[in-house]
């Protein structure tokens, strides 16, 4: 074989791998890209129960007063995270990248850190810190008798994302301006421009790009974000409201499509927005010659301002971690500044039952997916919400399967009913149809990990009415109902 034909043949087989590969992506692109987010507008558009081409769903939405208001909330929410995050990056970038300044890989590398926590796990600590009751409040009331609402509705959620998301601006202003053509800058001194006025007209416009990119990521980001405005009990924002009216109605509303719709339009004309700002401008880089801006030193006021500011900004946004490592050694943390005493018990307990804490949260993950399973309280707190969330789904036409026992027993014999679902059945004043199913135990013992083919027998009886507070008793009235099938 000579070589022009082995080198032909190497060629053909390099094209060939490109293009299966291409072409795997495409397909992965396709089934879990294209056709979601296809299937999402398909649904916002169509007609409910009809099948055709409708506006009716957004007219919908536009008349109704909670959805407009969700989405104007989110949208200050948004902006004002933006503006924010900038407070917190600009100083940071700038002063890493402007100036010697000794530390600043580490401050950097700490400025990072609040990506790699999700922020809704963050809400906790930052409760503990920031919260109407935290440590900041105490030592205010204590000492100024005041308290401040940092962790209270929309502003609650701002400084979270603000503290979260202030690194998606911090990496690209900070690598923007390091690609910042050295030239432009002696240019600018030479004209005298100095100081704030040669960060505010040279160092900042040739910086823009990185801005931009990053401060439209921060708004896309927290308009998307869901978990963390539900865990501090905001629900008046739109993609709370797409979760709350999917897990609450089914997927069989349209609202939670629309709302969906809407969330990506937003982001689209963010990012296309974004692109617009930039377009046709020039923005000279290190393409020839640069080297980034020159780094100065600092003279000794100014190190002391820029240091006690770079702790402050630090010390702001690693508050999540501080407190969520504080908390994990803390044996009581509850109306004190700091936790009462400190274990390591509960690292020990992790770490001893780290398998079951796993295997229960992938099953408890897996029911609610496929079988839209959700936990009943065993204590009053959160008998409430779970009320108000049983009421929804049967005044949804939805019907709601409730194990009543509590727990489930070894030999197949049936348990004593607990009291909740008396108070469900008096509460929300609906019918009750007792069901009994004999044989599961057989199916899946709760000692087996998997499940076993059998017989199982499942009897239903006629509905019953419950009134009443004598909780107990009504659930002892259901479970003779059980008893005789």
């Amino acid at each position: 074989m000579s070589v022009p034909t082995a080198v032909a043949l190497l060629a053909t087989h390099r094209s060939t791998g490109a293009a299966l590969l291409a072409l795997a992506i495409g397909l992965f692109l396709v089934a879990f890209l294209f056709v979601p987010v296809a299937t999402v507008i398909y649904v916002a558009f169509t007609e409910k129960g009809g099948g055709g081409f409708t506006l009716v769903n957004f007219l919908d939405f536009a008349r109704t007063d909670l959805f407009v208001r969700s989405f104007w909330n989110s949208i200050y929410v948004s902006a004002m995270t933006v503006l924010w995050s900038s407070a917190f990056a600009l100083p940071l970038a700038y002063l890493t990248t402007r100036f010697e300044f000794r530390g600043a890989g580490l401050v950097q590398t700490l400025g990072f850190l609040p990506l790699i926590m999700p922020p809704f796990v963050g809400a906790v600590a930052m409760q503990l810190l920031f919260g109407r009751n935290g440590t900041v409040n105490l030592l205010l009331d204590e000492h100024f008798d005041f308290k401040i609402g940092f962790m209270e509705g929309l502003n609650g959620v701002i400084f979270l994302q603000a503290i979260h998301y202030f690194p998606f601006i911090l990496v690209n202003l900070s690598a923007a301006l390091r690609n910042i053509d050295r030239a432009m800058e002696e240019a600018a001194q030479n004209l005298g421009s100095h100081g704030l006025r040669l960060f505010r007209r040279i160092a900042l416009p040739l910086a823009l790009p990185g801005y931009v990119a990053g401060a439209s990521l921060v708004f896309v980001k927290v308009f998307d974000d869901v978990a963390s405005p539900l865990l501090l009990n905001v629900k008046e924002m739109l993609a709370p409201q797409a979760y709350l009216r999917i897990t609450s109605i089914g997927i069989d509303d349209p609202m939670g499509y629309v709302i969906a719709v809407v969330l990506i339009a937003i982001a689209v004309v963010t990012m296309w927005g974004s692109a617009q700002a930039l377009k046709g401008k020039d923005y000279a880089t290190t393409q020839r010659g640069g080297g980034g801006l020159a780094r100065r030193p600092l003279t000794g006021r100014q190190s002391i301002l820029a240091y006690a500011l770079v702790l402050l900004i630090l010390v702001l946004v690693l508050a999540p971690h501080v407190g969520l490592l504080l908390l994990s050694f803390a044996t009581v943390w509850s109306f004190s500044p700091l936790p009462d005493g400190y274990t390591l018990a509960h690292y020990a307990r992790v770490l001893g039952d780290s398998s079951v804490y796993i295997t229960n949260t992938l099953l408890y993950y897996l029911s609610a997916f496929y079988f839209n399973a959700f936990p009943l309280p065993q204590r009053e707190a959160g008998a409430r919400q779970t009320l108000q969330y049983i009421g929804e789904l049967t005044g949804a036409n939805w019907s709601v399967l409730i194990f009543p026992e509590g727990a489930r027993a070894d030999s197949g014999r049936m348990l004593p009913f607990r009291g909740g679902i008396g108070m469900i059945g008096s509460r929300l004043d609906i019918p009750v149809v007792p069901v009994r199913i004999e044989g599961v135990d057989r199916i899946l013992h709760p000692s087996w990990r998997m499940a076993r083919p059998g017989p199982v027998r499942i009897a239903f009886g006629a509905p019953l009415r419950l009134t009443g507070d004598d909780y107990t008793g009504l659930a002892a009235r259901v479970e003779a109902a059980v008893r005789s099938l």
